[in-house]
This record gives structure tokens, sequence and C-alpha cells, in this order.
């Protein structure tokens, strides 16, 4: 389990071009964010600082492209680091307010060929080896486990590499996510079969607020997937079953798929993700760098029907001159007991 660090002096530190800035960065900071994504979208940061000598606009620009590393946490040892990134909007703002200048970078490379749309197909390709041609044509790496699913044909229609990846992820039961020059998978179901690595009790100092929502939305006990292939001439039918879901509507799902595997795997990965739509909630806590998309996170049973484990979806780190604030975002994903 981790424990809430207790709240000392916020502390970050910043590379730019592999050179700590931070000395110089820290008397003109106004905030510095951290945002990070267990799914579709790369991490972000966004650096605000005050201007008034124009040395943000001037000088100290930094570059589209250019490269920094951050690391938030505590004095006088808590870092934690955040990753690498890529600037790609840098911004200055000039007003009787005072002059600010604001950065943002991305984890994911901002390289033109990244992010230019193309079309393409794979012929009898995994997808583990289609994401491997991916990442050696960009230099970059495969971490963690793409879903086991094989294709006859797929086709990359006007997306980009990483958007096609994500899809593909997402449509097979995986997590997928850019970090530095990393791809990285998670199996949804692994992710979700992890122990809380905190629980947060109600009416406690655990949280500063916690906004839960139960929605309208329907559960599902069952997925069906029905295709008929029409140049085989069959029908392909496959159900799946969410045992955690004692009474549910059946989710019924018309995908084109080339064999039963892949409908069995799209029929899985579709319940899941509804049935992550049940049970949601935002919460604030006191900065803790430890709290991260992907993991799972626990509500004590003073939460009542709220109680049970969860997954942090986003996870957002914000420090100011006032002190260090972490919002989560989170999805219900079940009452397993934590080990």
């Amino acid at each position: 389990m981790l424990s809430l660090p207790q709240p000392t002096e916020p502390l970050f530190k910043l590379l730019y071009k592999g050179i700590d800035i931070s000395s110089e960065l820290s008397p003109h900071l106004i905030s510095c964010t951290y945002t990070d994504k267990v799914h579709g979208e790369a991490d972000e940061i966004e650096v605000n600082v005050q201007d008034k000598d124009g040395l943000w606009r001037g000088p100290w620009c930094p570059e589209h492209g250019d490269k920094v590393s951050l690391w938030i946490g505590y004095k006088p040892a808590l870092l934690v680091p955040c990753g690498d990134f890529e600037i790609d909007e840098p911004n200055t703002r000039l007003g009787r307010g005072g002059d600010t200048f604001t950065f943002r970078g991305v984890s994911a490379p901002v390289s033109k060929a990244l992010r230019t749309k193309k079309t393409k197909g794979y012929e009898s390709q995994s997808l583990k080896q289609i994401a491997g041609k991916v990442a050696g044509e960009h230099g970059l790496s495969v971490v963690g486990s793409p879903p086991d699913v094989s294709f006859e044909r797929i086709t990359q229609r006007r997306e980009r590499d990483l958007e096609f990846l994500s899809r593909l992820a997402d449509a097979f039961g995986a997590y997928f996510t850019v970090r530095g020059s990393k791809l990285v998978f998670a199996k949804r179901e692994e992710v979700h079969e992890r122990d809380p690595v905190f629980t947060i009790r109600a009416c406690s100092d655990d949280y500063i607020t916690a906004d839960l929502k139960r929605g309208s939305h329907k559960t599902y006990s069952k997925a069906k997937v029905s295709y008929f292939d029409g140049n085989e001439k069959k029908k392909i039918e496959v159900e799946v079953e969410d045992k955690a879901v004692k009474n549910g509507d059946t989710l019924r799902l018309d995908e084109r798929v080339e064999n039963p595997g892949q409908a069995k795997a799209r029929a899985k990965s579709e319940l899941e993700k509804e049935n992550l739509k049940k049970q949601t909630g935002n919460i604030e806590l006191v900065g803790n760098p430890l709290l991260v998309a992907g993991q799972i996170i626990a509500l004590d049973a003073g939460f009542g029907k709220w109680a049970g484990r969860y997954v942090i979806k986003t996870s957002r780190h914000h420090i100011t001159r006032q002190g260090y604030t972490t919002n989560i975002e989170i999805n219900g994903v079940g009452s397993k007991a934590s080990g």
C-alpha cells in the first residue's frame, strides 16, 4: 500500500535539453501541471511562469520540439519521475495584469512522420507484429503485452500511427499510451485485477473532495457478437459473460470479425468498457506523486454504495506557490478485496 506523503514543501525538477533549470524557473513559477492518462492520449505537462522582464519570450524561450524531463514531489527527498516530453506549444501573453509565458509538452514524439495521417494495409499480421513495425519505423520500442490477436487483413485508414495502434488496443482489450520513446501496452483485464495501491477512508483527511456518480447507464452481464461473412457464406456468433455482474442485459454487437477468436476478444473488450461507465468519480487529494494513471485504488466501506476498487483513468498533478494537489478521475472495476 502507498502512504500519502506528509504535506511538506512541494518540489519539482525540470531538465531542459538535459540541463536542470529548476532554480532559474522557481522564482517565476505560477504553476506546473502534469497530466497522466491510462489510454489513448499522450501524457502532458504545462508550465506557466511570470515574464515581467521578457526573458521567457526572448532568450529563454524554448522551441517547438525541444526536450524536457519532469520530476515532482516533496522536499527533501521524494521526487517521482513523470517522464520525457517534447515542447509543442510555447505561448506568451502580455497584458496589464502582468506578462506571462506558458509552454506545453507531450510525451509522444511530435515528429512529422508520427503526425502524418496515412492509409496502409497489413496482411497476415498480429497486433504485436504491427506494433513492432510501427515502432521500428520511428525508432521506438514496444513495452508490455499487446492483445494476442491476428488479422488476415487490417487497414489503417487516414489515421496517424499512434491513433491506429490506440484504436486496435482499445478494440481488443488493452490500454495503450506513449511514454517517451516507448509504445506501452497493458491488457485491461490484468490492470483491473491488480491489488489497490491505496485505500481512501470516508470522512477522513485522505482526500479534499470526492465527487462520485452511479450512472443510469446499463450494466451488462453478457456481450454477444454476430457477424455474417459474405465471402465465406457463414455466420460467426460468440457470447462472453462478466461473472461479476449477476443481473444485467446482453450487449449485442454487429461487428466485422474474421474468426471466432477475434469475435470473442471484441465482445470481451466492449463488455469491459461498457461496465466501466457504471460507477465513476473525481477525487481531489493533497498532492501525491505516487498516484498515477493505471493504478488501482479502493474506497472503504464508509463510502457505502461507492465502496470498492477503481482504476485511475487520469491523474492531474498541479503545483503552485500555494501548494500541491492531485486530482484523479476513476472508474469502478469491482469489489475484489485488497491484497
